[in-house]
């Protein structure tokens, strides 16, 4: 049987910003998982008030 090191995929273990200190990675982390959170809100926020100010769907004016 023959030997395995490491993992199968090397674009698995691949770590683009090796030279980076933990603090610096931890930071750009916090960062753009804030940016992402925000985005998703703001979408959230205007589908909703889009809904709201859209008024009533023309079937349930019609009478």
């Amino acid at each position: 049987m023959s030997e395995r090191h490491g993992v199968t995929d090397p674009a698995i273990g691949f770590d683009p910003v090796t030279g980076l200190n933990p603090a610096l990675k931890r930071s750009l982390n916090d960062v753009l998982g804030g940016t992402a959170a925000s985005v998703l809100t703001v979408t959230f926020g205007l589908s909703y008030s889009l809904l709201i100010f859209a008024g009533p769907p023309p079937s349930a004016t019609s009478s």
